[in-house]
C-alpha cells in the first residue's frame, strides 16, 4: 500500500518505491491507479514498452533501483508523435499494492543463525530460523549482462531452436534453477519440446537427497508459461525434471605414507560426489551431461587430482534405485551406467577405503 505520488498526466513520468532492491514480483504486487474513492485500475508490470499500444496500462519496474516508469511518447520521422503504454489520469493517486525488498548472497543463512530479537514481543522468550534461507543472488553486475546480451539478441524472445528454449527457462525463473536442458527431434518425437530442469541446491561434495531435486510446482509453471507464450504454435511443450540415476561406488585406493589417511579419503569422496553430480559435475564443472554414459573410467579420472593417493587399486559401480518408501536399493555391480537422453547421474554414496 505504499503511495508512490500523484499523475501529472505527462507521458514517461517515474517514480520511486522506498525500500530497495525489489524482489521478483509476485501476481498481486503491481501499481493502483486510485482515480477516485471507488475507482480504481490495476495496471501490468512489462520487461519494456516496444510491444506497448497507447490504451495499454503498462509500467517498467527497475528492481535494483526501485525506479517505476510510464510510457514514453516519441516524436516519429514523419512529424507524429507515438504513444507507448498508456498514461494515468492527471490527478489519480498511484500505490504500489505490495511488494518485497531484500535479497542478495547476504541473505543466505544457516538454521539458528537467526536468534537475537531487536524488539522486545509480549510472551516471545527468544527467536531462531529453524530452516535454512538460501537462494539469495547478488545483482547482476555489467560484465554478466555483457554475456547475456546476445542470448536476448539470438532468441529476441522467441523460442524455436533448443538454446533458445534453454535461454528463456532460465530467464523465466532467475536464480531458482541451476541448469536446463532442452530435448527436441530426433531425440524425441516430432513437434514435441521437453525442457528439463534441475533446480538449484546449495550443496557440493555431499550427498543431494531425492527431495531436495525435486522439481517444485511453482517453478515449473512459471517457467512452463513463460515458455508457453513464446513456442511456435506447433510445438507441444513439456517441462519436467530429468531422471535421475542414482550411483555408489567401492573404491580401494592405495594412499601415500606421507599423507593423512583420513584426509586424502575424505578429499577422494568429495571429489566424487562433485564429479558424479546433476548439478556441478562432469569435467568442467557445470554438471554431468545429460545421458552420457557412466565408465568405471570416470571414476579413476575424478581421482587423478587428489593429493596422497599413490595407487587406484579396484573401482566398482552400483546403480541405486529407491522403493516406494523412499528406502536406497542397490543393484549389481556394473562395468558402466547407461542412461537415457533425458537422464543424468546424481550420487547417492562412495564406498572409499585404503587397500592394504
Amino acid at each position: 500500500g505504499e503511495a508512490i505520488g500523484r499523475s501529472d498526466g505527462t507521458p514517461g513520468q517515474r517514480f520511486n518505491l522506498t525500500s530497495t532492491p525489489i524482489l521478483p514480483r509476485l501476481q498481486d504486487e503491481t501499481v493502483l491507479v486510485r482515480l477516485s474513492n471507488t475507482e480504481e485500475e490495476l495496471w501490468t508490470e512489462v520487461p519494456d514498452f516496444g510491444s506497448s499500444s497507447p490504451d495499454d496500462r503498462h509500467f517498467v519496474l527497475d528492481g535494483s533501483t526501485g525506479e517505476i516508469r510510464f510510457g514514453p511518447a516519441l516524436p516519429q520521422r514523419d512529424g507524429t508523435v507515438k504513444r507507448y503504454g498508456a498514461i494515468p489520469r492527471q490527478g489519480a493517486l498511484m500505490v504500489f499494492t505490495r511488494y518485497r525488498h531484500g535479497g542478495g548472497i547476504i541473505g543466505n543463512m544457516q538454521p539458528r543463525a537467526l536468534n537475537v530479537l531487536k524488539s522486545g514481543l509480549p510472551y516471545v522468550d527468544r527467536v531462531a530460523n529453524r530452516h535454512s534461507a538460501n537462494g539469495g543472488l547478488d545483482a547482476e553486475n555489467l560484465e554478466d549482462a555483457k554475456m547475456r546480451v546476445p542470448g536476448h539478441l539470438r532468441t529476441l524472445d522467441r523460442a524455436v531452436t533448443a538454446a533458445d528454449f534453454e535461454y528463456l527457462a532460465l530467464q523465466a525463473a532467475t536464480g531458482a534453477i541451476q541448469r536446463v536442458h532442452a530435448l527436441q527431434p530426433p531425440t524425441i518425437n516430432t513437434g514435441e519440446v521437453k525442457v528439463l530442469i534441475v533446480p538449484r541446491v546449495n550443496k557440493s561434495g555431499e550427498f543431494i537427497a531425492p527431495d531436495e531435486l525435486a522439481l517444485p510446482d511453482d517453478i515449473r509453471d512459471s517457467v512452463h508459461r513463460f515458455l508457453d507464450d513464446r513456442r511456435l504454435i506447433s510445438t507441444r511443450l513439456d517441462v519436467l525434471p530429468p531422471a535421475y540415476f542414482w550411483l555408489l561406488t567401492r573404491i580401494r585406493i592405495r594412499i601415500s605414507s606421507f599423507a593423512n589417511p583420513d584426509t586424502v579419503i575424505a578429499q577422494a569422496k568429495t571429489r566424487l560426489f562433485d564429479y558424479f553430480s546433476p548439478t556441478v559435475g562432469g569435467a568442467d564443472g557445470k554438471g554431468w551431461t545429460f545421458g552420457r554414459t557412466v565408465y568405471v573410467s570416470d571414476a579413476i579420472s575424478a581421482l587423478q587430482g587428489v593429493p596422497g593417493i599413490e595407487v587406484i587399486r579396484s573401482v566398482e559401480l552400483f546403480p541405486v534405485t529407491w522403493d516406494g518408501q523412499g528406502k536406497p536399493v542397490i543393484g549389481e555391480a556394473t562395468p558402466e551406467i547407461k542412461l537415457v537422453a533425458h537422464g543424468v547421474i546424481a550420487s547417492y554414496q562412495h564406498d572409499v577405503k585404503q587397500d592394504v
